[in-house]
């Protein structure tokens, strides 16, 4: 799963890195989908925890898009809530 090599990056660049999810799922009847959240703590540019969550599927034609929306932790209920909106109005670049 290409998220998986994905997250052994992030895991060294990401400190504190946890994975909260990963696994496959479907996505707007796209079975070639996964969904996968994690948490980490940052020091730079957005100081303290955060967590994030990515939405990938494939297309049929092979292409990979990756719908992703981070936030501070302690404000996941809201990220979350908007990755929600964003997603279910999410509609692919016309081909």
């Amino acid at each position: 799963m290409h998220m998986l090599d994905m997250q052994k990056n992030l895991k060294k660049r990401l400190p504190e890195y946890r994975r909260v999810q990963l696994h496959p799922n479907t996505f707007r009847d796209r079975t070639q989908s996964a969904i996968w959240e994690f948490t980490w703590t940052e020091s730079k540019e957005h100081p303290g925890p955060r967590r994030a969550i990515d939405q990938m599927y494939y297309e049929d034609d092979g292409t990979e898009y990756a719908l992703y929306m981070s936030g501070p932790a302690q404000d996941w209920a809201t990220t979350r809530e908007q990755f929600d909106t964003m997603l279910r109005g999410w509609r692919p670049p016309a081909q």
